[in-house]
């Protein structure tokens, strides 16, 4: 009856797209048999009793009592087995059912022949009283047999054999037509027995079906279910994130917008004179300012789209870092010393160039220098590093003594469009950009990104090219070293 795996089913109603796994089937019916084992356990211990003390008027107590004991022992092992089982709490696999199957099964048969042996060690020719104390023994057993073989049929029917043959053939070799009337009687007693036995299994199969059908059901919609919570909760998320892009895009977009409109506006509208002359170049001169922050916004904006679809496609060639960092700082120095700042550079004069797109190199230090820059009051410092370590692989630290970043707020920071507000009339409004493009960079290169920040004192960010980016000399062929 077990089975190996879940190759075979049991077909539950017609309408069903469910099937039910055969030893699914199988560990219901053997936990309904012993279910009822355990219900009868008292009736089972005693019937060998009360048969054990008719028995005694014909044979000596000492043998009746060795019968009883061991047909008492057996059934009580069989009882502890169906315990032990109905005690597992764990859901046991296919192998783990079969062997229980044989365990069950194996001890009921054992117990069943052995009861089924009073026919043999007990039967007296001749003595009327004698076989009627023993023939009611086994037709009391072979009822109670079929009434189980509604739990377990298989069981049932492997238990009935032994007990079947043990009425007909002392009733046999007892001889007579009334003994042999009884044989007959007997066997169609028993294949009756087996007959409404197996009827009514079949009624039980398939209430075991439709309950395991309906379990395996409702475990499938719970599964469903929570796909489908997790999948709302997702596109809920989605779409907040979407609205919030919008949202804050349409705001960053719409101010260099205004701006341009708004001088352009002017200059269309006013007649053109030398008093107004000075005037309108300043605000020629606000309108490119706009313009140029608004092309920065939107290169941004598709830069980073690109690296968060993964379709950032790196050129690499051959970089000197120090050469990135002399060129961004010179286009950013006018902006540092228009706030007193005193920069600090301190380049590794041995460094080899690495690896990597000399442009994305640009961008992460152009964005980690203007937001130093941005963020450090007047007369302040910022200091740039890079260096190579005991690995190999190269840092690039650049840190400010600015306002820094409370803890809580740094992942609010890399967040697209991540801005935080800070009480020091110090720096200038960021798009909230600049971060997450240059840690969506370093990931594209394969380096880490970390930032460290304490409110007050400054931010620190350390980026770190892997030593399989570094090149180990300047005439390295361009095909080494490539992540």
């Amino acid at each position: 009856m077990g089975s190996e795996g879940n190759t075979n089913h049991l077909s539950p109603p017609s309408g069903s797209s469910v099937d039910v796994p055969r030893h699914e089937m199988e560990l219901s019916q053997l936990r309904a048999y012993a279910r009822n084992r355990s219900s009868i356990d008292i009736i089972a211990l005693w019937l060998p009793v009360i048969v054990g003390a008719a028995l005694t008027q014909w044979f000596s107590l000492g043998k009746v009592a060795a019968y009883v004991a061991i047909i008492v022992g057996l059934s009580s092992f069989h009882s502890y087995v169906c315990r032990r089982f109905l005690s597992s709490t764990s859901v046991p696999s296919p192998k783990k059912v079969k062997q229980w199957f044989f365990w069950i099964a194996g001890t009921r048969i054992l117990y069943s022949s052995s009861f089924s042996s009073i026919a043999y060690l007990f039967w007296i020719p001749g003595i009327v009283e004698n076989h009627i104390v023993i023939m009611t023994a086994l037709v009391f057993t072979a009822g109670a047999i079929t009434a189980q073989s509604t739990t377990h049929h298989a069981i049932s029917i492997a238990n009935i054999i032994p007990v079947g043959i043990a009425l007909v053939v002392p009733s046999l070799q007892e001889g007579g037509v009334t003994y042999g009337s009884l044989a007959v009687l007997m066997t169609f007693y028993i294949l009756y027995f087996a007959k409404l036995g197996m009827k009514s299994s079949e009624t039980s199969s398939l209430l075991f079906s439709l309950y395991n059908t309906n379990k395996l059901l409702v475990s499938k919609l719970e599964t469903a279910n929570k796909e489908s919570n997790d999948a709302r909760c997702m596109a809920e998320n989605a779409n907040h994130a979407k609205s919030s892009f919008l949202a804050k895009m349409s705001h960053e977009i719409r101010t260099p917008l205004n701006a341009i409109l708004g001088f352009s506006e002017i200059l269309a509208n006013t007649d053109l004179d030398e008093s107004t002359a000075q005037r309108h170049a300043e605000y020629a001169g606000n309108i490119q300012e706009s313009g140029q922050h608004l092309l920065r916004l939107i290169n941004d904006i598709l830069d980073l789209s690109r690296i968060e679809a993964g379709r950032f496609q790196l050129e690499e060639e051959k970089v000197d870092i120090r050469n990135v960092v002399a060129d961004c700082f010179r286009t950013l120095r006018v902006m540092a010393e228009n706030k007193s700042i005193t920069p600090h550079i301190d380049n590794d004069p041995h460094l080899p160039p690495l690896w990597a797109d000399e442009r994305a190199l640009r961008q992460i230090m152009f964005n980690l220098l203007s937001n130093a820059i941005k963020f450090t009051p007047q007369n302040g410092e910022i200091f740039i590093k890079t260096q190579l370590d005991g690995a190999g692989a190269l840092h690039l630290l650049v840190s400010d003594t600015g306002v820094g970043i409370a803890a809580a707020d740094i992942p609010k920071v890399m967040e697209t469009f991540g801005q935080v507000n800070h009480n020091l009339h110090v720096m200038q409004k960021g798009s909230g950009l600049g971060l997450p493009i240059v840690k969506g960079l370093c990931d594209v290169h394969g380096a880490s990104f970390d930032i460290s920040s304490t409110e007050r004192v400054g931010t620190t960010v350390s980026i770190v090219f892997p030593e399989s980016r570094v090149r180990p000399s300047p005439q390295a062929p361009l095909h080494e070293d490539v992540a």
